[in-house]
């Protein structure tokens, strides 16, 4: 798996992504992008206990779509593999937040499915939405898939 620390930072805040992370420039956040990574995939990269007081994940959508194409993964399961792996980082950090999947402007609804779904858990870790205006097309780079700097 290739991954790439987008940006280091001596905080103890650390973002996990796909390719949504490549360029995200976020104030006092360590930034991981795992470009065509899963959930599983992520894994392979949890942090040691105690290296982080917060773990933000922004990953699902390469396991809802690959190459442009639906993939069979229910809502449901992926949604559980969200959550199981959210409650695993909170055995390592303070905090996790799980950011909801972007959509995809050709199959909106296949991530409208999983956010709802997350947002409705009464777990220990918080599901923060991004706010629907994000998803303009103004905001997406020319491959209608990754949010621009500017998102």
């Amino acid at each position: 798996m290739r991954y790439h620390l987008f940006k280091s930072s001596r905080t103890r805040n650390l973002l996990i992504a796909d390719s949504q992370g490549k360029e995200l420039d976020i104030a006092n956040f360590n930034v991981l992008s795992l470009p065509g990574a899963c959930v599983r995939h992520v894994y392979s990269f949890i942090p040691n206990k105690d290296s982080y007081d917060t773990v933000v994940l922004f990953i699902g959508g390469n396991d809802l779509f690959c190459n442009g194409v639906p993939s069979t993964k229910s809502a449901e399961d992926l949604t559980q593999e969200l959550s199981d792996l959210a409650n695993f980082l909170l055995t390592r950090v303070k905090r996790v937040f799980v950011l909801g999947i972007p959509l995809r402007h050709s199959l909106p609804q296949r991530s409208k499915s999983v956010n709802a779904l997350l947002a409705s858990r009464k777990e220990d870790w918080k599901f923060r939405g991004i706010s629907r205006q994000v998803y303009s097309d103004k905001h997406l780079k020319r491959d209608n898939v990754h949010l621009s700097s500017e998102a």
